[in-house]
């Protein structure tokens, strides 16, 4: 089995652009821990958020990698997108024509806060869709806004869950 990690420590993104793409093959794993980082002020820049996790399997229905995604005290400030996911979005594609959907993407926010972020249209602060299981614990949402999900747009996840966060005066 192969595996990649990626991890981001202590870093301040001022006004910048993250794009992470990930192409899964059949036993590939991989990690992407962010700890203790700040993206502030950053914008969107040819439909693509200020952070964006990107993932196309391109394994069939019978393998199975795994994609785990760690936040942990990271701080998302004043960022705005014209696309889904006004900070952060996960977007997990499946080239096989396969009707079962690799729902193997764990995305992990901890101690987290989101402050004062925008989205055009979902997700004011993050966006998420076809993926496994989403926890976030111990975070706070403030102030953020989108057309739906004023602070979190999840859709097509198969375990979400929030535990003492605090979502406070975001708007849809």
């Amino acid at each position: 089995t192969e595996v990649i990690k990626l991890k981001i420590y202590a870093t301040i993104f001022i006004k910048s652009r993250c794009q992470i793409n990930i192409i899964r093959n059949n036993s590939l794993n991989s990690s992407l821990f962010i700890f203790k980082t700040k993206f502030v002020g950053s914008h969107c820049w040819k439909l693509v958020v200020p952070l964006h996790l990107k993932i196309t399997s391109l394994q069939s229905h019978q393998t199975r990698s795994d994609t785990v995604l760690r936040l942990s005290k990271v701080m998302f400030k004043n960022s705005c997108s014209i696309v889904s996911g006004g900070v952060f979005s996960v977007v997990q594609f499946n080239s096989s024509r396969c009707p079962h959907r690799n729902k193997n993407i764990s995305v992990i926010i901890d101690e987290s806060l989101f402050y004062n972020n925008t989205s055009e249209l979902s997700g004011g602060a993050i966006y998420i869709t076809n993926t496994g299981q989403v926890i976030i614990r111990r975070s706070k949402f403030l102030n953020n806004q989108a057309i739906s999900g004023g602070a979190i747009y999840a859709e097509n996840i198969i375990t979400l869950v929030i535990l003492d966060t605090i979502l406070h005066s975001n708007t849809a």
